[in-house]
């Protein structure tokens, strides 16, 4: 095991009653708030309701801020902190998913600064300050809500990049799993992948030689994910089923699981976040679908007892080689509709070679290994994915 520090300062109100309590800890950061959302689901599963029904109640003032996009862009994201600052807010109120969410830091570190805020997504600053945050959490996929990330896309060069700070760490977050009751079928099957995805990067990519704990923690997250999915899919309104996914998301990327790992790297994501950066129509969960088992093919023998391990926990089926616990899992996504191919997400072999030399930015960025990542090798895994 590696040395750590770990310190998750969220505090996490749970459950169907969990929104009697968001009054109280929202006066607690101010009179006056920007309410972050997205295209109006919240108005249809209840969230919007029972926020500014709080917020009234405790006399607090709030200004809407719609229109975040499944890939939150760095435009929309310039305009929610024209807004914050105009409007001299006190705090931010993030009700929707992960890109609402990402989007809401990314506006509380830039209102704090006077320099656009992609200097803190091009690693040239570090954000210092920011506002208090509050989630609503609708869509379970990023864990947003209980990290210190945000990614934003850049829709002038392509370049989808991440930031992250203690800063940016949520205040309060609020998980109701009735919200999630109205989402659509392919919603609930791409918060699924995106949250295996972050499983899936620490547990193959780790640098400890010996952590017992943090991967039968991760086995068992990805047991939850995996049954509760399907669980899902065959009774969209069972709470139980809702609720044990909905913080499984959460805690699959919340710290926990990386403790103790060592160095990690997220080289599925610095892909799948040039497809969606030069595609923003792919959604982020369907990319990951698509690129993690290219990219268990591509290392698979470098990561051979992993890629068995966690084939067996996954689908409680011993196999003996690699290739079959890629087939297993490539056949597990299509079968809950995830796309596994390039052209089902309307991408095709000639788009290669620019998406690679877009992740290979993002794979510098991120200070991977671009020794190993190379453009060539990256369109080695993306050729795997055709």
């Amino acid at each position: 095991m590696k040395d750590f520090v770990f310190c998750n300062p969220v505090k996490i109100y749970f459950g169907k009653k969990c929104m009697q309590h968001f009054g109280n800890e929202a006066k607690k950061h101010g009179g006056k708030a920007l309410l972050v959302y997205g295209k109006g689901s919240i108005k249809k599963n209840g969230a919007y309701e029972k926020i500014v029904s709080a917020l009234k109640k405790e006399g607090i003032e709030f200004v809407e801020f719609p229109g975040v996009r499944p890939n939150p862009v760095l435009s929309h994201v310039r305009k929610g902190i024209e807004i914050a600052k105009k409007e001299k807010v006190d705090f931010v109120i993030a009700a929707g998913g992960g890109s609402v969410i990402d989007e809401s830091k990314a506006i509380c570190a830039g209102a704090k600064v006077d320099f656009d805020v992609w200097e803190f997504y091009e690693g040239s600053k570090f954000p210092k300050e920011a506002l208090p945050l509050i989630t609503v959490l609708t869509l379970p996929a990023t864990a947003s809500e209980m990290n210190m990330g945000s990614v934003i896309t850049n829709e002038e060069n392509g370049l989808k990049l991440s930031m992250g700070g203690e800063v940016l760490y949520p205040k309060a977050s609020f998980l109701n799993p009735e919200f999630t009751f109205t989402l659509p079928k392919e919603q609930v099957v791409y918060g699924t992948v995106d949250a295996i995805s972050h499983i899936v990067e620490p547990y193959f990519n780790h640098t400890a030689e010996y952590n017992t704990l943090s991967l039968n923690i991760a086995d068992g997250i990805l047991k939850t994910l995996k049954t509760e999915c399907e669980n899902i899919l065959k009774e969209p309104e069972n709470y139980n089923y809702r609720a044990n996914h909905m913080w499984a998301v959460t805690v699959a990327f919340n710290g926990l699981v990386r403790a103790g790992l060592g160095r990690n790297e997220f080289p599925n994501h610095a892909i799948e976040h040039a497809i969606s950066g030069l595609f923003p129509d792919v959604a982020h969960g369907a990319g990951l679908a698509v690129v993690m088992p290219a990219w268990m093919r591509f290392v698979k023998e470098e990561k051979r007892d992993l890629l068995i391990r966690f084939s067996d926990n996954l689908f409680e089926k011993s196999v003996a080689y690699p290739d079959e616990a890629i087939t297993l899992f490539k056949s597990w996504l299509s079968s809950i509709g995830a796309p596994v191919s390039l052209k089902e997400i309307g991408i095709e072999k000639e788009n290669i070679p620019q998406i690679a030399l877009k992740a290979y930015e993002i794979i510098k960025n991120w200070a991977l290994n671009k020794d190993f990542y190379t453009v060539e090798n990256i369109e080695k895994i993306l050729e795997f994915a055709l």
